[in-house]
């Protein structure tokens, strides 16, 4: 992670979620954090990343309806 510009959490491991916010943070420029899982919601508004939510893990932002013409 320290030497990362981008990181992408593409496996919901425990491991993860225990790295301390500190540990993402780039003090230089800001790192981006892709979470394919929403398993990092610790790092939601911290200082030094982008951090985007992708994906339907953990709660959503906005309710998802999904509608089918499918009959």
């Amino acid at each position: 992670i320290s030497e990362s510009s981008v990181v992408v959490l593409a496996t919901p491991w425990q491991a993860f979620r225990e790295i301390p916010a500190s540990q993402w943070i780039s003090h230089n420029q800001p790192r981006g954090v892709m979470d394919c899982w929403r398993d990092l919601g610790h790092l939601d508004g911290a200082r030094g990343l982008h951090y985007v939510k992708l994906g339907f893990g953990g709660t959503a932002d906005k309710p998802v309806s999904v509608t089918s013409s499918i009959d």
